[in-house]
């Protein structure tokens, strides 16, 4: 996505970039891993693969990064009026300088919406619908009605028929405040070692993996309020499948349907019969699942675990048992919206036992589920 930012000058314009770029490779990273010797059908991979046109092995990471961080800490410097000098920069006078932190933290700040929104958009693929609003602006979104004119028929001497009206909805999202606090190792930062990339890139899944639980909970939570035709309770059947991508695929003008979930849920679309199993072993040993199914994409979820649970319970926040059917090219159910851009508070490394930089970054963002679009939930 294009930066949205007021730059300081050139330089500062090129540091949010390259921040952005080290930010985006460390995701081209995790899809490479996950995509590498799969024998996955282009069908699944051609939307989040198209993120990173361009990028490729050539780009050497280790390198940029330090490039990038000594030229981020000598701009803070000379913003400071700090003599550009190693020990100088490496004093902890410098660090505490703040004019220098200002200036330091607040090109980080700048670079982290496009890392954000690029891992929503890689999590949610095309099924969301991400805006970036300035301050104190709310946004509107216009979700028209689901209803089709009904042709009726008419006597020769009726002027006509009842008018049929359709009402579009309007949602409002009003973006609030979240925040993480983070360390940062200042001496690593000023000898070129400390990996900005990767801390940016889980400062970005922080806020992502929020944004995704609430989203996913958001789509739960509408099972019970859809159409009953468009909610399956039991074990996965040929018929219940197909029968539910068919309604999702004709109510939505027959566009073409995917099947949405975790590698657990994808893992339950299998035929019946032994012999069809037989014969589809080696794509759903590779992966985990088949790539396309009865004519319907499937398209895998990637799972995040809930805040809190990493080091003890590790549970899941996306729910293992459902599969999710979206036209993929019809309204985005998922809306997302990201006010202004981030905003980072720092504590004097000098203040803290270990010389960590204790750095709150706060964002305000707000998502919801509304679609002109129709849906469907299969719980298994």
């Amino acid at each position: 996505m294009p930066i949205k930012a007021t730059f300081a000058n050139d330089k500062e314009q090129t540091l949010v970039e390259s921040l952005v770029e080290l930010g985006k490779y460390k995701l081209y990273a995790v899809h490479k891993a996950n995509t590498s010797g799969a024998s996955i059908g282009s069908h699944v991979l051609a939307g989040r693969s198209a993120m990173f046109s361009g990028m490729d092995d050539s780009f050497d990471y280790a390198e940029n990064n330090k490039l990038t961080l000594e030229k981020l800490v000598k701009y803070s410097a000379e913003s400071a009026g700090i003599v550009n000098e190693v020990e100088t920069l490496k004093s902890p006078r410098t660090r505490s300088n703040p004019m220098f932190s200002n200036k330091f933290f607040g090109v980080i700040s700048q670079a982290l919406p496009p890392i954000i929104t690029a891992t929503v958009n890689y999590m949610f693929m095309t099924v969301s619908d991400v805006r970036n609003i300035g301050w104190g602006d709310t946004q509107h979104f216009k979700v028209a009605s689901k209803d089709i004119f009904t042709v009726n028929r008419i006597g020769k001497n009726i002027k006509r028929g009842a008018i049929q009206r359709i009402y579009s909805e309007d949602i409002t999202l009003n973006p609030e405040f979240k925040e993480v606090t983070v360390g940062m190792d200042w001496y690593q930062v000023v000898s070129g070692r400390f990996d900005i990339g990767e801390w940016m890139y889980r400062v970005g899944l922080a806020f992502t993996t929020d944004i995704t639980t609430n989203v996913y909970n958001n789509i739960d939570a509408s099972f019970a309020t859809l159409p009953t035709p468009l909610q399956v309770a039991g074990a996965f059947t040929d018929s219940a499948f197909i029968q539910l991508a068919q309604r999702v695929k004709a109510a939505n003008g027959n566009l073409p349907v995917t099947a949405m979930g975790t590698m657990i849920s994808l893992a339950n679309v299998l035929p019946s019969n032994d012999y069809l199993k037989m014969e589809l072993g080696g794509e759903y040993a590779s992966i985990g699942y088949l790539g396309r199914y009865k004519g319907v994409n499937l398209l895998e979820v990637p799972q995040v675990l809930k805040p809190g649970t990493v080091n003890t319970t590790l549970d899941f926040a996306i729910d293992n048992t459902r599969l999710y059917f979206f036209s993929m090219d019809a309204d985005k159910p998922v809306k997302v919206v990201f006010e202004g851009e981030a905003i980072t508070k720092e504590e004097d490394g000098m203040q803290s036992a270990d010389g960590q930089i204790t750095v709150t970054i706060q964002n305000a963002y707000a998502s919801t589920v509304a679609s002109a679009s129709v849906y469907g939930i299969m719980d298994m």
